[in-house]
């Protein structure tokens, strides 16, 4: 199985769509979208595929985001949810919440989604991997990562 996992769109639709058009090529199972959206017409370019998103500290509008979600039947997590793919645990969090962060890894998750630094990075805690996917918003690299979750392979994308 394969996850698209992007972040930190701040509003930015065309680079959203220009994103999706990529993501779209590659085929995956699901997306994941660690927050930030900014607006809830932010959703369309998610709908019509297996996706999930979470607030971020730039989301101001959750109720409209949460409606916006539901009526295009993208699952919602809040500010912080965890959702089981193909037996693996993955907990999905914009990352300005450090004791949520340590909630989660406290939980023992397989993965640990998070964006809000515009930094993408992949590193291990204990038996947890964390993944930041980068920005598509104010960042040098424009970046999401596709997850493969049979191989645990990770691939960088960047959108002009």
């Amino acid at each position: 199985m394969h996850i698209a996992i992007l972040s930190d769109t701040h509003d930015d639709l065309q680079r959203l769509e220009r994103a999706m058009v990529l993501i779209d090529a590659l085929k995956p199972d699901a997306v994941i979208h660690c927050g930030d959206l900014c607006g809830p017409h932010m959703l369309a370019p998610l709908g019509g595929r297996r996706a999930s998103f979470v607030f971020g500290n730039n989301d101001y509008e959750e109720a409209a985001l949460r409606k916006e979600g539901q009526r295009l039947g993208i699952e919602c997590l809040g500010h912080g949810g965890q959702i089981t793919l193909e037996g693996k645990t993955i907990g999905v969090m914009h990352g300005h919440d450090f004791r949520a962060r340590e909630k989660m890894l406290a939980a023992g998750v397989d993965y640990l989604l998070s964006g809000h630094t515009h930094a993408r990075h992949d590193t291990r805690i204990g038996a947890t991997r964390l993944i930041n996917p980068g920005a598509l918003y104010r960042a040098k690299e424009k970046t999401f990562v596709v997850l493969n979750l049979a191989t645990d392979g990770l691939t960088v994308h960047q959108v002009g």
